[in-house]
């Protein structure tokens, strides 16, 4: 029997289990502390790299802890076969990293080191990892000297080359950057990327607020001493880069651009500069279902292309009619692609990383279905909507989600009255995302009949979707005879 007996034995026994669970929640906090404190170390990551470096044939695999900050805050640094430093040792095994939503980053006042550097022979896999407050003047997020670099769903931010090239990557070698964004770094240089000789592959990502002080604030895609540079974008946002003159978006000098269903927009010093080039290696350009648009000071520049220029492959569209973009190729020249006003300011930006349009713009529905359907772009866009979402696929990064309505219930009046419907709207995606999230809730609606026979309606929906893409109109199936 419980001593006391009675309400105080239970009031005993409730005690007793309140302490037990107390102590029992004590222990798992302070096992939680204890992890976080093994877990969030940065000196992890540098004993994987060692690892990797130990046995170069095989993959060393690091998880990181979810949310955690591995900060590097000195007092040593590392030094690299090129004599720069680093805050981690330099790679020159494989090593694979998921970063689980980690920070990986530099402290305000450690000592001046770059973040990741990658030696000749080299392999990193970046996956859900934030790159932040490297600095270097060269690459002072990642500095990819000759070997392998593919970063995936990750950021990097605010890193800084001050009197250098490459604020937040420089590569030598082969780098794909997928599903990504490259965002508030700054170079002399090359704020975002420099691509330096090497073969450079940006899918699915964004480039923007990155800052130069010369030029290129986006991408500088130049080549090196001994080899040309090849840059593919696909799918990618290079948007509101620099200030003024240093303000480009993507600069080309001497080397290969190819450009894949991109928006390359609102960069104050110009969208496309194209430079350099000979005979042997000509600088060009090429450009498929791509926007190049209200760029500050023009949108395409080849006033200092001596070989080369830019190649209009077919169905693009400028704002301004330097692009040489011809109607012959299916392209539209001097036109407004109608993105949402106030771009990257505007609330979609922020939840989006590209650049959306309004439901009139010429760029919905005038792309290349070929170019859309095949390798690189593979039938989906930056977010992974599916392309084509209406009777073509989209120019640009971004394909313009087209509602699809399923209609359960129909009833209706004579043509100007109106129309009831139970739908719901969803937009297409491609298959690993599905099902899609649903628009707006389910019906019942009711709309005004605008075209009786060709069972179309039209409504002022803006209420359902964001401010500056609501423009829609939506076609029901047949009706029977008799219905109207």
């Amino acid at each position: 029997m419980v001593p006391g007996g009675g309400n105080q034995g239970k009031r005993f026994v409730r005690l007793a289990l309140i302490a037990a669970m107390l102590a029992l929640l004590s222990g798992m906090m302070s096992s939680l502390e204890s992890d976080a404190a093994l877990t969030c170390d940065i000196a992890d990551i540098s004993a994987a790299i060692a690892a990797a470096n130990n046995n170069p044939s095989e993959p060393t695999a690091l998880s990181l802890t979810l949310g955690c900050f591995y900060t590097f805050d000195g007092p040593d640094v590392f030094t690299n076969s090129d004599d720069s430093v680093s805050a981690l040792p330099e790679l020159a095994g494989h090593l694979i990293i998921t970063g689980n939503g980690a920070t990986i980053n530099r402290a305000d006042g450690a000592p001046a080191a770059r973040i990741f550097s990658i030696g000749t022979g080299g392999n990193l896999e970046l996956d859900g990892v934030s790159i932040m407050g490297g600095d270097s003047q060269l690459g002072a997020g990642i500095l990819n000297r000759g070997g392998t670099l593919k970063i995936t769903s990750s950021y990097v931010e605010n890193n800084s080359a001050s009197g250098g090239l490459g604020g937040g990557i420089v590569s030598t070698g082969t780098a794909v950057i997928r599903s990504s964004t490259i965002r508030g770094n700054s170079a002399t240089l090359g704020g975002g990327v420099a691509n330096l000789g090497g073969d450079m592959t940006l899918d699915a990502s964004t480039i923007t607020a990155n800052s130069s002080d010369f030029g290129p604030a986006g991408i500088y895609n130049l080549a090196s001493d001994s080899s040309t540079a090849t840059l593919t974008l696909v799918n990618s946002t290079i948007a509101a880069n620099g200030s003024g003159t240093a303000g480009i978006g993507v600069l080309n000098y001497g080397s290969t651009v190819n450009g894949y269903n991109v928006t390359i927009a609102l960069n104050p010093g110009g969208g496309i500069n194209n430079q350099g080039g000979t005979a042997e290696a000509p600088a060009v350009t090429t450009l498929w279902n791509t926007i190049v648009a209200e760029n500050g000071t023009t949108d395409c520049d080849i006033s200092q292309t001596r070989s080369g220029g830019i190649v209009d492959a077919s169905h693009n569209l400028d704002s301004d009619g330097t692009c040489g973009l011809s109607l012959d190729n299916h392209s539209l020249s001097n036109t407004d692609p109608q993105f949402v006003p106030g771009g990257p300011t505007h609330e979609l930006y922020s939840l989006l990383p590209v650049m959306p349009m309004l439901r009139t713009s010429p760029a919905i529905n005038a792309g290349d279905d070929a170019v859309c359907a095949a390798g690189p772009v593979n039938a989906a866009d930056e977010i992974d909507t599916l392309r084509p979402q209406g009777a073509h696929c989209d120019i640009g990064a971004y394909e313009q989600f087209q509602p699809i309505v399923n209609v359960a219930d129909v009833s209706a009046l004579d043509s100007g009255e109106t129309i009831t419907i139970n739908a719901s709207l969803s937009m297409a995606c491609a298959p690993e995302n599905e099902p899609c999230p649903p628009i707006t809730p389910d019906g019942p609606w009711t709309f005004g009949v605008t075209d009786q026979a060709h069972n179309q309606i039209g409504t002022p929906i803006s209420q359902y979707f964001p401010s500056g893409v609501a423009q829609v109109s939506f076609s029901l199936p047949p009706l029977a005879p008799g219905a109207y």
